[in-house]
C-alpha cells in the first residue's frame, strides 16, 4: 500500500495520477539516489574502489545510465512527432540528441580545447571562453527551432512541449551552468566533491523527470497541467504541426 501511495506522490511532479508512471519515476530515482550515494561513499572512505563509481569519470556507470536515459527519451519524442504529426517532438529529440552526442563525443570540451591551441596566450580561460561560446551557439540554434515549431502546436502538444522545455532548463542549469561554475574547482577545492554530485547527480535526476513525462505522454495520452505563470505560453491558435 505503501508502495502504491509513493508511486502516485512521485507521478504528481510530471503531472499524471498514473501509477505505471509513478512506478517508473520511483524506479529512475532510486537508481539515481544509489548512483549518488555510492559516489559520495566512494570519496569518503574509498570503497567501492572502482572508478567507475565516481560520477565524474567519462563512461561511468552514472554516465551510461544517463546515456540510456536520454536516448530513450529521445526515441519516446520522435514516436510522438510521428503519431501527432506534431514538429514540436522533433524540435525536443533533436535538442535532447544533441545533448547526448556532445556528451557522448565531448564535442563543447574539444571546441574549448581548440581555442586554447588558436589562442594560447589566455592559457585556461581561453577553454572556458571557448566552450560557452560553443554551447551558447548551439543552444541558440536549438531555442529558434523549439520555438517556432512550439508556436506552430496545438494546445495540448504546447503544454507539454512547456512541460519538456521545464525539464531540460534543469538540464542546462546543471550540466551547462553548474559545469561552468565547477570547472575551475576540479581537483583544486573542497567544493569538488558536493559541486560534482550536484552537477552530474542532477543532471541525472532532471532527466528522470523528463523521460518520465515522455512515457506518460506517449502511453497515456497525459496532458501536464500548467501552473498559471506557464499557461500565457500557451497559444491556443490549433495548427497543423
Amino acid at each position: 500500500m505503501l508502495s502504491h501511495r509513493w508511486a502516485r506522490a512521485a507521478a504528481f511532479f510530471v503531472g499524471t495520477p498514473a501509477r505505471s508512471a509513478g512506478l517508473l519515476l520511483t524506479a529512475l530515482l532510486v537508481i539515481a539516489g544509489v548512483l549518488i550515494a555510492l559516489h559520495l561513499i566512494r570519496a569518503y572512505t574509498g570503497a567501492p574502489g572502482e572508478l567507475r563509481f565516481d560520477l565524474g569519470v567519462d563512461r561511468g556507470y552514472g554516465e551510461r545510465f544517463q546515456y540510456l536515459q536520454t536516448a530513450t527519451a529521445v526515441g519516446f519524442a520522435l514516436v510522438l512527432a510521428v503519431r501527432r504529426r506534431a514538429s514540436v517532438y522533433l524540435a525536443w529529440a533533436t535538442a535532447i540528441a544533441v545533448l547526448l552526442l556532445d556528451d557522448v563525443f565531448l564535442w563543447h570540451e574539444r571546441f574549448g580545447f581548440a581555442c586554447q591551441r588558436r589562442f594560447p596566450q589566455f592559457g585556461t580561460a581561453a577553454i572556458h571562453v571557448g566552450e560557452a561560446v560553443w554551447i551558447g551557439s548551439l543552444g541558440c540554434l536549438l531555442l529558434v527551432f523549439v520555438v517556432i515549431t512550439h508556436r506552430r502546436a496545438k494546445p495540448a502538444d504546447q503544454a507539454v512541449s512547456i512541460a519538456v522545455g521545464c525539464c531540460f532548463a534543469a538540464l542546462v542549469l546543471t550540466g551547462v551552468v553548474i559545469d561552468a561554475i565547477h570547472a575551475p574547482l576540479i581537483g583544486s577545492s573542497p567544493l569538488d566533491l558536493p559541486l560534482t554530485a550536484i552537477e552530474d547527480g542532477g543532471e541525472i535526476i532532471a532527466m528522470c523527470f523528463l523521460l518520465t513525462l515522455l512515457y506518460a505522454v506517449l502511453f497515456q495520452h497525459h496532458v501536464p497541467v500548467l501552473p498559471r505563470p506557464l499557461r500565457r505560453f500557451v497559444i491556443r491558435r490549433p495548427t497543423a504541426g
